[in-house]
């Protein structure tokens, strides 16, 4: 038997979260379902491309492992052209069902390898998790029923930008991003400028 549901799952606030705050009418259904996690098209107020949104990730709470709390999330991508739609929304997929399956999600300022076909599909082989920077403040995380969710941003890097996230804090990385202003809602744009790595000093 199934049991009784007394109240709305934080992912159905979050659901209508994310199209409460379309600027055009929206879907009438996700455009994935994969078991407990859908993926949304939307157009966001002054977004350069189509927001993609998961939904039913944030019904559980996961470990992270940099916070002393649990968290509840659902990740955003951007796709700048109607072409990327379909890899961004198996990259979403992905990270939200491995998140699931391990219990521990993935942090701010870290590189998440794709799964081989995505990357291929993507033309990448790391997406980075940021906070959402395009979207208005308040789209990027919301309060309902004494809970909160968290919904952070997942871009494609390139190649040389994921070389240098690993031997680099995120906060430099960022302050990089900041300055070179790409279009991250391309994931055919080309790499920032990135400084030389620093030669080790001869004795």
């Amino acid at each position: 038997m199934t049991p009784h549901r007394t109240e709305p799952l934080l992912s159905d606030h979050v659901r209508d979260h994310v199209l409460s705050k379309a600027a055009a009418p929206v879907p009438g259904a996700p455009l994935v379902r994969s078991g407990p996690v859908e993926v949304w098209a939307t157009a966001q107020p002054g977004v350069p491309g189509t927001t993609l949104s998961t939904v039913g990730v944030s019904d559980t709470e996961l470990a992270s492992t940099i916070r002393r709390r649990t968290v509840r999330v659902e990740f955003l991508a951007i796709a700048g052209d109607e072409v990327w739609q379909p890899a961004l929304t198996a990259a979403l997929t992905q990270v939200a069902e491995d998140c699931l399956a391990s219990g521990v999600v993935v942090n701010r300022g870290s590189a998440v390898r794709c799964r081989p076909e995505i990357a291929a599909a993507l033309g990448a082989g790391h997406l980075y998790v940021s906070r959402a920077v395009y979207h208005d403040r308040s789209f990027g995380q919301l309060r309902a029923a004494g809970r909160r969710a968290e919904l952070w941003w997942l871009f494609p890097l390139r190649p040389e930008e994921e070389r240098f996230l690993a031997a680099n804090s995120w906060e430099r990385f960022e302050d990089l991003l900041v300055e070179a202003r790409p279009a991250l809602a391309d994931p055919a744009r080309p790499a920032i400028s990135l400084p030389a790595p620093r030669r080790a000093r001869t004795v």
